[in-house]
């Protein structure tokens, strides 16, 4: 209720002014291989008042991988060419491209310390796949995407410079929070895959009191 679901263009404009003109509402989903309509969330947005296109409306944010993308099944049963899939929830004002790096290097070497050094070539590795990534998007959906999600949530300064110099207007972490102060690179995000205590399973009511923590930040 009473939350505005910018485009990405529009969010892009108010993070270069510092100011919210709305209170704003993001639905990420990573990873291009999860299809947000075969997921459901597509319905669910449309059974609510959104996702077909009206001003306003919710519409899904999906993180693209460009070169390890996964496939897709249409209604027959029939595996189909995965960037004519997205093409199809593009046309059909369904969701918003972001880029999530080319191949996904999630993986740290020391998953104990984000800044050892031994995490170093991963995140050479994402910085590197940042414009490539882009430029596969524009390529292959004629569309130029102006946020990207860290794969895995990995980032540091290295790789929020790489992709402020590729072109990109914001980024989104796997860390909590508001918009409030928040650095255009290290957006802050509700996860809506775990519960309150971080186990699988449904969390609406764990998403819910975080909405309600975090609304008017």
């Amino acid at each position: 209720n009473d939350f505005y679901f910018p485009t990405p263009e529009e969010f892009a404009d108010d993070l270069e002014t510092g100011v919210c003109r709305h209170k704003y509402a993001i639905i990420t989903i990573d990873d291009s291989w999860n299809d947000p309509e075969a997921m459901g969330v597509v319905q669910v947005l449309l059974n609510h008042g959104g996702g077909g296109g009206a001003d306003g409306s919710p519409k899904v944010w999906l993180g693209v991988v460009t070169r390890n993308i996964g496939k897709f099944k249409n209604e027959a049963g029939e595996w189909i060419d995965p960037w004519e899939h997205l093409k199809s929830l593009t046309d059909r004002d369904l969701i918003y491209v972001v880029s999530h790096s080319q191949t996904h290097p999630a993986e740290l070497i020391d998953k104990t310390n984000y800044h050892s050094g031994a995490n170093d070539q991963v995140y050479t590795l994402i910085a590197s796949e940042a414009g490539q990534s882009r430029n596969d998007i524009i390529q292959l959906l004629s569309y130029e995407p102006l946020f990207f999600i860290y794969p895995g949530g990995n980032v540091n300064q290295f790789v929020a410079d790489a992709l402020a110099a590729n072109g990109y207007t914001g980024a989104f972490t796997v860390s909590p929070g508001g918009l409030n102060g928040a650095y255009a690179y290290y957006l802050p995000r509700i996860n809506g895959g775990v519960r309150c205590d971080d186990s699988p399973g449904d969390n609406s009511g764990c998403v819910i009191s975080q909405i309600e923590l975090l609304q008017n930040k």
